[in-house]
């Protein structure tokens, strides 16, 4: 985080467990080392198999390795994503974490009047994973093992001010709106 983002942000009153995201992310670079291994193999085994079956077109050979290409930028974006993940941080005036999708993991900061719902949801190979909730199919999440039961409590019970807030703020909108009426 730059020098802005700290003083825009302000400190955070959360952070998730740094050692956690490590621990997660390291059999992803071993993932991602697999891919890239796979496609030197099959290079090799491309040029081998052309040269074998003495198919010299510039079709063939082109269609052979633009599908091994582009077959290799998808795998290796969809099994390397969650390398980028960090540990998450909460401010007070929103979250930030990892928002995974098919091919991409970034980093976004949501505010809290977005946030739809906060959960510890279950994680594959064990452990639970915080999930941030922000619109009907997005959602923000840490590695597994990150937060604990206390931290999410913390969590909630910020979420649970801002909503208290934003509902106070309407029901005295709502109320100054009746009691003053129109001078025409």
């Amino acid at each position: 985080m730059d020098r802005a983002e700290q003083l825009l942000k302000g400190k955070p009153f959360f952070v998730g467990d740094e050692a956690a995201v490590l621990r997660f992310t390291r059999p992803v670079r071993r993932r991602r080392r697999l891919v890239q291994a796979g496609f030197l193999v099959g290079i090799a085994g491309l040029g081998g198999g052309f040269t074998v079956l003495q198919a010299a077109e510039v079709w063939v050979v082109g269609l052979g390795f633009g599908g091994l290409s582009s077959g290799f930028i998808l795998t290796h974006l969809a099994v390397g994503k969650r390398k980028w993940m960090r540990p998450v941080e909460a401010f007070e005036d929103g979250v930030e974490a990892s928002e995974v999708t098919r091919f991409f993991c970034r980093r976004r900061f949501l505010p809290w009047k977005r946030v739809e719902s906060i959960k510890l949801a279950p994680a594959a190979g064990g452990g639970a994973r915080l999930v941030v909730g922000f619109a009907p199919s997005r959602s923000l999440e840490s590695a597994p093992g990150e937060v604990d039961a206390a931290a999410l409590a913390a969590l909630e019970k910020r979420w649970a001010q801002v909503k208290a807030e934003a509902e106070a703020a309407k029901a005295l909108f709502d109320a100054v709106g009746r009691e003053s009426p129109r001078d025409g």
